[in-house]
């Protein structure tokens, strides 16, 4: 299967995604900002995920799961997997990752909730992935994870966004959200038939 974008709910009956995560992320200002996790073993910067579960009942469970473990339960009741079915994934034929929109209010507030959320939860393994999370600004998330030079983002995640989407087309379709974005897509598309059909009138007027 080609990769493509999808909104979550597609992804329901899908039985091969073996890898699910969610990047967070907010508008402010006309800037996007993203949430990624900070790997504790190699610093790295990485979304909220990892491998589905039989329990997870599919990839909208398991990225649920991750993202609600691996931030420390710091969304509570404010982040559930109806959000998640409506938000923009990029897939390919094995892994699925959720990009989802949160208040911009968490800006000032996820990095050290998460901390006193971790502090809390520190005997419990599965809270104690990550070190810390941090937010970045588009220009930055452009760098690291759309240079292949940098050694900043796990290689994993930073090839499944190089290989199968360009930072234009991602920030393009964050930004618009899927109404406007199928708005723009049809509007090319009427704007593409017209011109061909004009130059076959041009060409029948010719001939």
């Amino acid at each position: 299967m080609q990769a493509m974008f999808v909104y979550g709910q597609e992804l329901d009956t899908r039985t091969d995604i073996i890898r699910a995560g969610v990047i967070p992320f907010t508008v402010q200002d006309r800037k996007l900002y993203f949430l990624l996790g900070i790997d504790r073993r190699t610093r790295e910067l990485t979304d909220f995920g990892g491998g589905v579960k039989v329990t997870d009942k599919g990839p909208i469970g398991g990225a649920y799961r991750e993202l609600y473990e691996e931030t420390c339960k710091i969304f509570g009741s404010t982040v559930t997997k109806e959000q998640l079915k409506h938000s923009l994934a990029l897939t390919n034929q094995n892994t699925a990752i959720f990009f989802l929109r949160i208040e911009s209010a968490w800006l000032d507030s996820a990095e050290e909730v998460f901390r006193a959320c971790q502090e809390e939860l520190r005997e419990i393994k599965k809270y104690n992935e990550l070190i810390g999370v941090k937010w970045v600004v588009d220009r930055d998330f452009e760098l690291v994870a759309f240079n292949r030079r940098s050694q900043c983002m796990w290689k994993r995640i930073q090839n499944m966004l190089c290989m199968n989407t360009t930072w234009n087309e991602l920030r393009l379709r964050l930004i618009l959200g899927p109404e406007l974005t199928n708005a723009v897509k049809n509007s090319w598309y009427c704007l593409s038939q017209s011109l061909n059909d004009a130059q076959k009138i041009v060409s029948q007027s010719c001939s």
